[in-house]
């Protein structure tokens, strides 16, 4: 059975292929939903394939209509868990790099497998941790600081 999940890892491969950032996919451009579509069956499917083969496979209508009933399940699962406001909107568009954040997070410290397995949703929880570590660290050298100018 195919696996098409919208994790950390498809993304970057799709941000790779498109060489852009997340955050300026388009969903109505048919080549950016061909690049995420690729990225999520790619990045979670045992077997190595191409873009060109990837296409390829997309020629097959009943193929085809199961990876879009898949990726659909996918996006529902992940909507659900979108912060929207009373207009239906899910916030201002930013250049984020998924690559980047997902860097970011291995350096402090995430295992690189569990990152890439992250779905999008995952990623603010992890970032506010990374911050309030951060914080707390500061804090306390601040004060180590200061017990150490004291006489």
């Amino acid at each position: 059975m195919m696996k098409v999940k919208l994790n950390i890892k498809a993304i970057i491969l799709a941000e790779k292929i498109l060489k852009k950032s997340f955050g300026k996919f388009d969903v109505n451009n048919d080549d950016d939903i061909m690049a995420v579509t690729y990225g999520m069956v790619a990045a979670n499917n045992d077997e190595t394939m191409t873009k060109e083969m990837f296409s390829k496979l997309t020629k097959n209508k009943k193929l085809w209509a199961e990876i879009m009933r898949l990726s659909s399940i996918e996006f529902a699962y992940i909507q659900q868990f979108t912060e929207q406001d009373e207009t239906g909107e899910t916030g201002e568009t930013h250049d984020i790099s998924i690559t980047d954040i997902a860097v970011m997070m291995i350096i402090n410290g995430l295992d690189p497998s569990f990152v890439y397995d992250m779905r999008t949703t995952d990623i603010s929880d992890f970032l506010k941790g990374i911050e309030e570590q951060k914080r707390e660290k500061m804090e306390r050298d601040r004060f180590w600081t200061y017990l150490k100018m004291l006489p």
